[in-house]
């Protein structure tokens, strides 16, 4: 029914509706004034405060939002809306650190330890040598189910796709110059990794019967790559 109501949001731009209308996502720009100062003060741009990502929901009123978002994309057939972070970190915003006050004699106690671990550390001849940290070209992908705000999230993510009903998402990711494919099945969370690892991976196409996709798939190591069209049935 109409009601002739009308709102505004502040900052909002890329607004959505979901597949049954019944919830709203868009992105809020960091404010001016706030861009202003950190380019005044000179700060990296790496560090600049990034989009953020807002759901809507239009029965309740309530908003969700994620902050350093990338980019996002909602179903046109299915509820699931998925987005792209600006870091490759996935981060535990409800996990809290608890802080215990300790007596006299344990704040003591505490500090002899220490030192004495300080004292063994230095008594080490060998230092073990350092693992080299992991390298990716990609980015936390964040999976949100808009019904029952389940949620999922994958990092070293490089691109993904959903089939038009929302059962399957596909999704590539990159570690250390290694490429690999994965099915995630929705909305159970089933996963399974495909076999074979490849040095690029493009264009992800998933079936409107949803039983077969195509991709290209490179090992070139070099910075321009050969593609190879690769078939694969889910049925199979």
């Amino acid at each position: 029914t109409e009601t002739g109501e009308m709102d505004s949001i502040n900052r909002a731009k890329n607004a959505n509706f979901s597949f049954d209308e019944k919830f709203l996502s868009y992105t809020i720009e960091a404010g001016y004034d706030t861009l202003r100062k950190v380019e005044l003060d000179k700060v990296d741009k790496k560090k600049w405060p990034k989009d953020s990502l807002a759901i809507y929901d239009l029965t309740t009123k309530s908003i969700q939002k994620f902050a350093q978002v990338k980019s996002s994309s909602l179903g046109e057939n299915h509820n699931w809306l998925a987005f792209t972070e600006n870091e490759n970190e996935i981060k535990d915003t409800h996990k809290k650190k608890e802080t215990v006050e300790l007596s006299k004699k344990e704040k003591a106690q505490a500090e002899k330890a220490k030192k004495k671990a300080e004292k063994s550390k230095k008594s080490v001849a060998e230092t073990p040598k350092k693992d080299k940290p992991n390298k990716s070209d990609g980015k936390v992908l964040r999976l949100v189910n808009l019904n029952d705000n389940s949620k999922i999230a994958f990092k070293n993510v490089t691109n993904h796709t959903i089939d038009k009903k929302g059962e399957r998402m596909i999704y590539a990711t990159h570690l250390n110059d290694t490429m690999q494919l994965h099915i995630l099945s929705l909305p159970a969370f089933e996963h399974k990794t495909i076999e074979g690892v490849f040095k690029g991976i493009e264009q992800i196409v998933i079936d409107s019967t949803k039983q077969q996709m195509v991709f290209l798939g490179s090992n070139d190591t070099t910075k321009t790559k050969v593609f190879t069209l690769y078939h694969y049935n889910f049925e199979t």
